[in-house]
């Protein structure tokens, strides 16, 4: 998959990681944001949502703790032993930044 429909795929846009950088954190957030617009289900485990954003696992991990900290993703729930998380759609970053997501759609 190339990096255009990497991006594409999991939410995020060439302008967002012009702005924010191409780094992992911005991919798991983003990726979040278009899980949350989809419907059906808006959580993911940790390995469903490094395969969406395009990292590894092991990233996920190194990074799922301080985005829980900052409050912008939350825990949903536990399905068998695997934690489910979310967007926190309460958090006024997240919305910000799916406001600026929303931005970046108009311009497509």
């Amino acid at each position: 998959m190339s990096k255009t429909e990497s991006d594409r795929s999991n939410g995020g846009g060439k302008i967002i990681y012009d702005v924010l950088g191409d780094h992992p954190r911005t991919r798991i957030v983003f990726t979040l944001i278009a899980q949350s617009r989809r419907g059906d289900t808006h959580d993911l485990n940790i390995s469903d949502l490094a395969r969406m954003a395009g990292v590894e696992r092991s990233t996920v991990y190194d990074h799922i703790d301080q985005l829980l900290e900052t409050g912008v993703v939350e825990e949903s729930r536990t399905i068998g032993n695997s934690k489910m998380y979310q967007i926190n759609r309460d958090s006024e970053a997240a919305k910000g930044l799916a406001k600026f997501d929303d931005a970046r759609l108009m311009e497509e």
